[in-house]
Formats: structure tokens, C-alpha cells, sequence
């Protein structure tokens, strides 16, 4: 009895170790970096997914310490060749437990804070064996020789390349497309839903491409389409089949494809293939050139309508030439004509994220707005001020622009405060520029914008504070996203996407489609109620292979371009079509809503909830209140105590003030269904220290 006693008693005094790294590291995380700067970035470990990581490392640590500790007569501290023996088992299971949650979890890989677990169980191991042997319970001496024996036998070995598991699995998911596309093939579909309302299938079947990025559809021209390829070709292709024609040809000005460089977005002139147009052939290319120690974006015009490539590359005419630190990241992407037939550029901050509220260096961080016909009068004038280190010239700004008449600002900023939006559709319609702008390390954002809208990067990613400092001058109206999702190992690189106009998918008519790059998911939000997402189609390529654009057709096809790889001409246009129906179809049945209840209100909950609660329940920081309300905190052992679920759910339903609480908390009566309220009460209480 006492000796089971006694083995029950090692095996708890195991786990709570274990666990104690666990809870200590999370915090450690959050204090210093003990990892290398490559391996810097995070996103924060959210409840959900610490939730996660603690369940997995419990179903490997269990049977793992069980063995370990009924192989061993001695207890772990009683000498030093008994505690490195039990040390290699939990570093092993520790590594089986984290390339679980990398390999078939949507969980962050934080590197940080797995290296503080080796760190603290490590630690924690060795001061166990210190205070033992200080009270006498592990005085039994180990010769060197024995230890020394220990340490070059194969099982220490073997644990020791167990234990390195994580990290090879991190740097091969980092330098292989075809490792990283694989694991994130078993992440998809092992956590997503493969029940979607349409599908994507072969626009053109047999045809493949080189790393496609933009697609359009020449106005008057039935016979043809244009592609846009990351190396720097613009390729005009027969609708029929067959071989492509090169327009203009920049791989060579390129000069590479690593990191986010290359040719990334085109736009044809409104009046393009109009008779009598002087505009009829003209074509406005958004790309990058690696000059080594610096890096170059450029927009130039080619007339695309003479008869010979030579003719069309020579009469380039160049509109920016903007020299930037060589990081290769963060360049934008999207060039698009208004309804006002003025030239927008999306532009991103060249990871230089001390310029991204600064309007008088760089033409950076934001979307551009520029007259490239040069009109004049009162609709625009030359340009005054040239951005640092970079050659404007060959257009008008607009006079309307938000900051047009300041001349100590850069006229040709329209909206500002977004660290990497590639991509961005204008809804002709409307004028409306909706923006899909790539996240750091928690938030992606889909934002809806108008002119002299401030998207607030670098002091807020989503709606959450970044630690740096709010600028004393705030140009331009604080703007904060229609669409925010949290960051997870699977998406995480936010692609804008279309608001739908056409006929031919009656269920998404006036919806807005967008896309994550990583994910290869295409989603689906309805603008007068953006708080919900549906997701509705998935693309077969993840990660860096992923979606590159998402545009329509003139005949109201939503159409997606799939990178593919580097090193074979593997990329693929897709059009989206009814599921079932890979062929053809309409897509007119009603996108199926795949979450449950629960998992709808935690979406319900990150999205929107979160911005006034945060995530942890603790409650933001009140920036906003003018009132100075104090949020609850759902944490609080006392307001989990006084507050019945009966309360909650009025307060939810009805608002604050109908209970005689605050006014800032609206009524979320139809926001919420009744169906889902019990789930939101469960989340609630949750945070709670019981829970």
C-alpha cells in the first residue's frame, strides 16, 4: 500500500511540475524574449488556445510520466543520474506535446514561450533535486563515470533529438512550401468544416500559370484575359485555350521573387480598347525591383495596345520610383480605377512602422489617389512635394484629396494608418474602397474606406493597443475595421476581396467576398451586419501557395488566383461555382452556415465582444467612455458571485441602460439569437476563477 501510495504521490508531484511550467511560462512570455529576433514574432496565446496546448500536453505527459515513474524504483531527485533520466522523459514528452499542437492544431507557434517551458521545467527539475539533496532526501552519489555513460547512451540520445522535434519541424515549415503546404493541408482538414455553399474549380481547365497574381478582363475584347505574374510578365491570354502572349515583360528589372517582392497589381485605363482613345492601350503596373541594397516600387504606364513587345516596353512611362530599406515586405499591391477615374494605389508601410502616421516622408502605409490624365483646373493640380528618397512625377493630384492643400504633407495619401493592404476592391457603385489589411501578431482586418480614413496602425492592430505610442497629432478620421479575426497558425494573412455586384450568384448579391492567403479560404460577410463571417469556399493551396487576388468577370464570375510554387508553373485560376457543380452553376443557394451555436458566439465574441471586454474578460482600457465607465471584470471572483445568468441576459438583450447600467453597452437582442445567448452566458462565466 505504501509503496502505491508513494508511486501515485511521485506520478501528482510530476504533473503539477509540468503544469507549473506551463502556467509560468505563459506569464514569462509576456515579460522577455529568451528566443532568437528571427523568431520573434507571435501572436499572444489567446484562452482558447492555451486551453488547447494544456489539453495536449496533458494526453502526452500522462502516459509519459505513468511509464517513467513505474520504470524507475528511485524516486526523481535521488541522484543526479536518476534526474537527468527523468528530465530526458519530460523534455521528450514536452516535444511530442508541442509539435502536436504545430502539426494538427490551428494554434500559434510561439516559439517564445515553448522555450521558456523547456526553460522553467528544466529549472524547476533542477531546484527539486538542490532542495532534496539540501534535506537529505537525495543523497545518493553518482560516480562520473555512471553519469558520463548516461549521457552518450542512445537513449539519451533519442531523447534529445525528441526534444529538438519542435524546432525542426518550425525552421523546415519555414524553408519548405511543399512541408508547409502539407501540414497546413492536415491542419485544414482536421479543424475546418468541408461544408461549404460553392466551390472552386478550373476557370480555364489545362491551363497553368506562373505564380499568377491579378487578373482582368479587357473591356470590348470577349476573346481574351490578362494576367499579371509575380516574376514580372503580363501575359494576355485566349479565353479558348491556348498560348499566351507576352505584353510586357519586367523579370529582369524584377530581379527575384523572395520574401514579398515581385509584380503584384495592374489596372487598365478606363477608357481601354475605346476607339479614338489616346487611353486605349494604356495599362498602370505596381511592382518591385531588388536593386541589393535597396529596394525600388514603382508604378509605371505601358501602352500595351502597339503591335510589337519592344514597341510596348518602350514606351514605359514612369508615374513613382520610390527607393525604400531593403526588407522586401510590405509593399501593397492593388492598383484600381475609381468611378471618379482617378488612380488608386494601395501601399504598404515597408515594415518601417515608424512612418505609418507620418504623411510627410514616404508614400507609404495607406491607399493613394492620383489623376494619371492629368486633367487640371479645379479638379487637380501638378504635384508639389516629392516623397524622401523617391522620383514622382507624370500625374495630378487631386484637389480634393484629404491633405491635397498642406504642403508640408504628401497630397497623394487618400487614407492612411494600414501596415499591408495587397489587396482592395472599389466598388463602382458607390466609390466605396473596401481594404484587406494584413495583421501582425493577433488581428487580421478587412476595413471598409473612405477618404481621409485613418486605419490607426501602428497604435492599434484590429481594435487592440500595440504598445506604441499614440501620435500627438492625429491626421484623418480613426477608423476601425468592418471585419477583425484573431490570428491562428492556418490564417493569418488577410487578402482583400470583392463586394458583389453581379447576377450570377444570387446569394451573395451585395455581400462582400474576401479571402486569407494562408487559409486558402474564401469568406463571406454581409456589410449592414459585418459581425459574423460564413466561410463558403476553400482553395486547394495554403500558406505562401495561396490566393494572390480575388476579382470578377464581365459576366459576374467571381474569379480567384492561386499562386502555386516558385519552382514549377503549378498556379491555377479558379471561378467559384455552386458546390456539386464543378463545371458550371450559379451558386444561387444560400450559403450553408457550417458553425454551431457555440462556435458562432465565440466568433460573435472575438470579433466584437473582445473590443470592449478583451479577450481574457478583464476588460479594455476605457480610451473611448467619455462617461469614464468602468468595465466589468469577468474574472472578478465578486462580480462572478453577485451576477445571476437572469442578469446577463438582460444586459445582453436589453443594454445597459435598461438595467441602470451603463449606456455603452448597446442591446444585443437580435444580435445575438436565443439559441446562442446560454452559449454567450457559458462564455461569460467561463473567465470566472472556477473555470
Amino acid at each position: 500500500m505504501r509503496s502505491r501510495t508513494k508511486t501515485i504521490a511521485i506520478y501528482v508531484g510530476q504533473l503539477v511540475l509540468v503544469l507549473g511550467a506551463l502556467l509560468l511560462a505563459r506569464e514569462c512570455t509576456k515579460l522577455a524574449w529568451i528566443v532568437p529576433s528571427a523568431l520573434r514574432k507571435q501572436s499572444p496565446l489567446s484562452n482558447e488556445h492555451y486551453t488547447t496546448i494544456l489539453i495536449a500536453f496533458g494526453t502526452v505527459h500522462l502516459p509519459a510520466l505513468l511509464a517513467s515513474t513505474l520504470l524507475y524504483d528511485k524516486p526523481y531527485f535521488a541522484n543526479a543520474k536518476r534526474l537527468v533520466t527523468q528530465l530526458c522523459w519530460a523534455f521528450a514528452a514536452t516535444s511530442v506535446a508541442s509539435s502536436s499542437v504545430f502539426l494538427f492544431t490551428v494554434v500559434p507557434f510561439s516559439a517564445n514561450f515553448y522555450a521558456w517551458v523547456f526553460l522553467l521545467l528544466g529549472g524547476i527539475y533542477l531546484a527539486s533535486y538542490l532542495v532534496a539533496r539540501l534535506v537529505g532526501a537525495g543523497a545518493e552519489p553518482t560516480s562520473g563515470r555512471d553519469l558520463a555513460r548516461l549521457l552518450i547512451s542512445p537513449w539519451v540520445a533519442l531523447a534529445v533529438a525528441v526534444t529538438l522535434l519542435p524546432g525542426v519541424l518550425a525552421v523546415t515549415y519555414k524553408r519548405s512550401q511543399a512541408f508547409s503546404n502539407l501540414v497546413n493541408e492536415t491542419r485544414m482538414r482536421l479543424t475546418k468544416s468541408q461544408d461549404t455553399a460553392f466551390a472552386l474549380a478550373a476557370a480555364f481547365p489545362g491551363t497553368k500559370f506562373d505564380q499568377p497574381m491579378y487578373l482582368a478582363f479587357p473591356p470590348a475584347d470577349a476573346e481574351h484575359f490578362v494576367v499579371l505574374t509575380r516574376p514580372g510578365r503580363l501575359l494576355r491570354y485566349p479565353t479558348r485555350g491556348g498560348e499566351p502572349e507576352v505584353l510586357v515583360d519586367l523579370t529582369n528589372e524584377v530581379n527575384g521573387v523572395d520574401r514579398e517582392m515581385g509584380a503584384f497589381g495592374f489596372a487598365l485605363h478606363p477608357e481601354f480598347n475605346r476607339a479614338g482613345s489616346a487611353n486605349r492601350g494604356f495599362a498602370y503596373v505596381w511592382y518591385t525591383h531588388d536593386a541589393g541594397a535597396v529596394n525600388h516600387n514603382r508604378l509605371t504606364r505601358f501602352d500595351i495596345s502597339l503591335d510589337s513587345q519592344a514597341a510596348r516596353e518602350a514606351s514605359r512611362q514612369e508615374l513613382m520610383d520610390l527607393k525604400r530599406a531593403a526588407t522586401g515586405m510590405h509593399n501593397g499591391g492593388t492598383v484600381l480605377f475609381g468611378p471618379d477615374g482617378f488612380l488608386y494605389v494601395s501601399v504598404g508601410d515597408y515594415q518601417e512602422t515608424g512612418n505609418a502616421q507620418n504623411l510627410g516622408k514616404y508614400l507609404c502605409c495607406g491607399v493613394l489617389r492620383i489623376d494619371v490624365d492629368r486633367r487640371g483646373g479645379e479638379i487637380s493640380a501638378p504635384i508639389q512635394k516629392q516623397p524622401l528618397d523617391g522620383v514622382t512625377q507624370n500625374y495630378f493630384i487631386p484637389k480634393d484629396n484629404p491633405w491635397a492643400a498642406r504642403p508640408d504633407l504628401l497630397g497623394e495619401i487618400w487614407a492612411h494608418g494600414f501596415r499591408n493592404p495587397f489587396r482592395m476592391h472599389i466598388d463602382q457603385k458607390t466609390g466605396d474602397v473596401w481594404l484587406g489589411d494584413v495583421g501582425w501578431d493577433r488581428w487580421e482586418e478587412q476595413n471598409l474606406v473612405h477618404k481621409g480614413d485613418n486605419g490607426q496602425w501602428d497604435y492599434l492592430e484590429g481594435s487592440q493597443p500595440t504598445g506604441r505610442a499614440r501620435p500627438a497629432e492625429i491626421l484623418g478620421r480613426e477608423l476601425k475595421p468592418i471585419y477583425a479575426y484573431r490570428q491562428t497558425a492556418l490564417a493569418r494573412a488577410a487578402l482583400g476581396g470583392v463586394l458583389y455586384r453581379g447576377t450570377r450568384y444570387a446569394a451573395l448579391s451585395g455581400k462582400y467576398v474576401f479571402g486569407d492567403n494562408q487559409s486558402g479560404t474564401l469568406t463571406m460577410l454581409d456589410p449592414a451586419h459585418p459581425e459574423v463571417a460564413t466561410d463558403i469556399a476553400q482553395a486547394s493551396q495554403y500558406g505562401q501557395l495561396g490566393i494572390t487576388s480575388i476579382t470578377t468577370g464581365p459576366d459576374g464570375d467571381i474569379f480567384v488566383t492561386v499562386l502555386g510554387s516558385k519552382q514549377n508553373a503549378d498556379g491555377e485560376v479558379l471561378r467559384l461555382v455552386e458546390a456539386g457543380k464543378a463545371g458550371a452553376g450559379s451558386g444561387s443557394a444560400a450559403p450553408k452556415v457550417a458553425l454551431s451555436a457555440q462556435a458562432q458566439v465565440e466568433q460573435k465574441y472575438t470579433s466584437v465582444c473582445s473590443r470592449c471586454h478583451g479577450l481574457d474578460g478583464r476588460g479594455e482600457p476605457d480610451v473611448e467612455s467619455s462617461g469614464g465607465v468602468k468595465r466589468p471584470d469577468f474574472t472578478s471572483p465578486a462580480w462572478q458571485a453577485k451576477v445571476t445568468d437572469e442578469h446577463i441576459a438582460r444586459v445582453v438583450t436589453e443594454g445597459g441602460l435598461a438595467v441602470g447600467l451603463s449606456p455603452e453597452m448597446p442591446p444585443w437582442g437580435t444580435f445575438f439569437s436565443e439559441e446562442e445567448k446560454p452559449f454567450l452566458i457559458k462564455k461569460i462565466r467561463s473567465f470566472g476563477p472556477s473555470n
